[in-house]
């Protein structure tokens, strides 16, 4: 064969495996990429669900930590039904006069005042048809209407079928508190308010995503409270009522959004913009892409290792959202819904002959230690609070944080519920020790100290039975003077036993 020939052979030859390798490079990128694209569209569906997930949670946290917010305003202020001659007084009926009504309505007053104190009110007054009113009142309340008139506008919102209690906003112009109206009798109104930085640990999530806001507005759609405290006192915007109605699913496509109706039709909307939490995901998605096609033109292998390099930042934001989304930042505990769902499994799976244990805690007046010390130090104490938590409680109970300065505890024990009881009453007194010596420098400031309720049953039980009995026996601690905790007695008959 000729050289010229076989110069042409080698050509062709050549030819075939450059053919060969550029059809190879090709499939080889083809494939690259196409993996890419379905392992990065699995990724950000797994992202999709974890944030939707996460705001959803967040949404749901708001609505109970305002429902128990506001219930515990409520039976704060039931506590003047201790007594008829309290609620059932009316100067436009009485005949008392003289010395013996002026002492009533002291007694009156000075009851309502020892009730705001507990409950942390910025009014609770009882306001008569007379014009009278009684309690504990700011300076600015008596100046939102005339005297002779502040029965009748506040009476205007209890007009209606079955509204003996309703909850309100913007009374008097005011945007800075809430209000409720309770009807006491045919001519006397109950008027309770509290500031709208009271719930406001209610919104605060530590580690929230970028971007994120959480609202409280009411039926009208003025913002009661937001994380955005510009936004308070005025009205949601047009396309967040439009989203949260469900009339804009542009808007929906654009942003995550979940809507929580609380106990009072108050609604907690929580939303994001999708944009911010894929932001720094496509930056990675097309490095990730151009990583594939060089790497894959030189070998199948590191173009494989590029792949599982590709998934790997994804999969360390849908491992740290799942983090955020049972965790809470602040104390390190499980959040409410974290602890409330894997409670109700170890409920569901626990050996039925043993003792369920579930405590309710409380750290009593921690609202001065925000006030005294600031807000900043108040986190500090709640992050020390979790590590007192995990060191004193970790090896046997999950523990939680269930909003504010209030945390949960759940276990089992062995033995009759007698011995579990004196059990548990050991590890108290030694924690209440521990819990002094820990927050000493705190309670040189403000007066802290823990209350506890505690619920201890066997067979099979809810979690939502254990939750409100525990939260029962807490509320018994803080009415008989704190600093102490309190045994859910008997679920026949609602009664319990109380510890100091």
């Amino acid at each position: 064969m000729s050289q010229e020939a076989r110069n042409g052979t080698k050509a062709v030859f050549q030819r075939m495996q450059l053919s060969i390798l550029l059809m190879y490079i090709v499939i080889i990128i083809l494939m690259a990429m196409t993996l890419s694209t379905l392992l990065l569209g699995m990724s950000n569906s797994m992202l999709s669900e974890k944030v939707s997930a996460f705001v959803s949670s967040g949404s749901r946290q708001t609505q109970i930590d305002v429902n128990s917010y506001l219930s515990r305003l409520e039976k704060t202020s039931d506590l003047l039904s201790s007594n008829k001659d309290y609620y059932e007084y009316d100067p436009s009926k009485e005949e008392i006069s003289g010395d013996a009504g002026t002492q009533r309505e002291k007694a009156i007053s000075d009851r309502i005042h020892d009730i705001a104190v507990v409950g942390s009110f910025a009014d609770l007054v009882i306001v008569y048809s007379t014009g009278k009113r009684l309690g504990f009142e700011s300076g600015i309340f008596g100046t939102l209407c005339e005297p002779e008139e502040m029965y009748s506008a506040i009476a205007g919102y209890l007009e209606g079928e079955d509204k003996s209690r309703v909850w309100a906003s913007g009374f008097g112009g005011l945007t800075d508190r809430l209000f409720c109206f309770k009807r006491l009798s045919p001519g006397a109104i109950l008027v309770m308010s509290f500031y709208t930085t009271g719930p406001g640990s209610s919104f605060e999530y530590p580690g929230m995503l970028r971007g994120m806001r959480i609202c409280l507005a009411d039926e009208e759609n003025r913002v009661l409270y937001s994380t955005d405290h510009d936004m308070i006192g005025e009205k949601l915007p047009a396309k967040v009522i439009d989203a949260a109605e469900g009339r804009d699913p542009r808007f929906l496509r654009g942003y995550y959004i979940s809507v929580n109706t609380c106990e009072n039709g108050w609604r907690a909307i929580c939303y994001v913009d999708r944009s911010d939490i894929y932001r720094d995901m496509e930056q990675k998605n097309n490095l990730a892409i151009v990583l594939s096609v060089l790497f894959a033109a030189v070998f199948s292998a590191i173009g494989m290792f590029v792949l599982s390099g590709i998934t790997g930042p994804v999969d360390a934001s849908v491992a740290h959202l799942e983090e955020e989304a049972e965790t809470d930042s602040l104390s390190g505990l499980l959040n409410k819904p974290a602890f409330q769902d894997k409670v109700s499994g170890s409920l569901k799976h626990e050996n039925q002959g043993a003792q369920k244990i579930f405590m309710m805690m409380d750290m009593d007046n921690f609202k001065l230690i925000n006030d005294i010390l600031g807000h900043d130090y108040g986190d500090g104490v709640i992050a020390r609070m979790g590590s007192f938590l995990r060191e004193t409680f970790g090896e046997r109970f999950l523990l939680g944080r269930i909003g504010g300065d209030e945390f949960a505890l759940y276990g089992s024990g062995q033995g009759t519920r007698e011995e579990v009881i004196d059990s548990i009453r050991r590890e108290l007194d030694a924690a209440f020790a521990v819990f002094d010596e820990a927050f000493a420098a705190e309670k040189a400031s403000a007066p802290i100290s823990l209350s506890i309720g505690i619920d201890v049953e066997s067979g099979e039980v809810l979690f939502p039975d254990m939750y409100h009995r525990s939260d029962s026996a807490l509320y018994a601690s803080k009415r008989g003077g704190k600093n102490g905790y309190t045994f859910y007695h008997s679920a026949d008959t609602g009664e319990t036993e109380e510890d100091i």
